[in-house]
Order: structure tokens, then sequence, then C-alpha cells
């Protein structure tokens, strides 16, 4: 099972959300609903969004004062579900304090932020990346995580990425496929188009 989350920010991209269980977040109701989605569940104080469009969802309702962002609860809500991967739409286009507390987000799961430009993850282990039209980055996350990169325009083997380490920015895969491997940590990834 595949969840995607449609988050409230001003800007959405949208998939092919066809058969897969749809959370919309506050006014994440909105686009899904231009955007003829079906929505499973809708989740938020709803301080942004028109009522109206509440009528026959399935709503988890937050109180406006709290601790945990909407898109945080939408996250555990989905987590309860056990899916394969959850997908999460519209984290990036809005005010930069929710961009990087959605970033937080990417270790609770597998979970993938998606807009028009980028797709942004957290990798631990070995991984393949297709060739695609687009440059590959990768950051520090956590723990002291050492790379290795085969098959890309700029190869690495067995390198400390640092906190704050800008080296592994905009690479490019040039084989059919590239090859990363990380072990003792954690790293951000960042695939945007060219």
């Amino acid at each position: 099972m595949i969840v995607r989350i449609i988050a409230g920010a001003p800007s959405v991209y949208l998939d092919n959300f066809s058969n897969d269980y749809v959370i919309a977040v506050d006014f994440g109701v909105e686009h899904a609903v231009v955007n003829n989605i079906k929505i499973d569940l809708a989740v938020g104080d709803f301080d942004s969004v028109d009522k109206k469009l509440l009528t026959g969802l399935k709503t988890v309702e937050l109180n406006p004062v709290k601790d945990e962002t909407d898109l945080y609860v939408a996250v555990l809500e989905a987590i309860k579900l056990k899916p394969d991967k959850i997908y999460i739409y519209g984290a990036t286009n809005g005010r930069f304090d929710h961009y990087y507390a959605n970033i937080n987000l990417l270790d609770l799961y597998n979970i993938e932020i998606v807009d028009e430009i980028n797709r942004i993850y957290i990798m631990h282990d070995s991984a393949v990346v297709k060739k695609k039209n687009e440059y590959v980055s990768f950051f520090h996350y956590s723990g002291n995580p050492v790379i290795s990169l085969l098959g890309f325009k700029y190869e690495l083997r067995d390198y400390k990425l640092e906190f704050r380490d800008n080296l592994c920015v905009s690479n490019e895969v040039m084989e059919e496929k590239g090859i990363v491997k990380v072990t003792n940590g954690k790293i951000l990834v960042v695939h945007s188009i060219k």
C-alpha cells in the first residue's frame, strides 16, 4: 500500500493518486478537491480550509493550539496503516520553517517529499539510482555516514560525509545506474530536475 499525503503549501505538484490511500492536510483538502482526488482522511485544525469541503469526509480535527504540526499528525496517521511507502506533496513551497520541519519527518518512516523539481528522502544503506535528467545531491543527516558513489560523474570511495559538508551537491549518474553505499549513519538525498 502507498499513502500519499497532500499538505497545504500554496503550490502543489500532484502525481497519479489512483488506487492509493490519500490523506489531505488542512489546505491540502482544497488541492485534492480541485484536482478531483478522492480523500480517504482529512487531518488538521482546518483553519485555512472551507469547512463545507469537509462534509462527508473522515477527519482528524486538531486543536489549533498544539505542539505538533498538522503534517506531523498526518504522517503518524499514515504510519498506523503500515504502508510500503509514504509520499508527501505540498511540503516545500511555503514557509521555510515548515519546510525544515517537514525534512525532519523523513526519518519517521519510509517517506519521500515530492514537488515539481525535487524528490527528497533519507538513505542509510545501499541503493541504485537510475540515470535521469537530474542532479543528485547527498548531505549528512545523522551519525557518522561514510559514502561511496559509483557510476556518478564525481565518484567517491569511503568518504566520511561531515555535517555541513557540501562536497556532494549536484552530482549526476553517468552510467545506466549509479550505486550509492552508506554506512555508519544516514544521509539526506535530493534528486533535482536539471
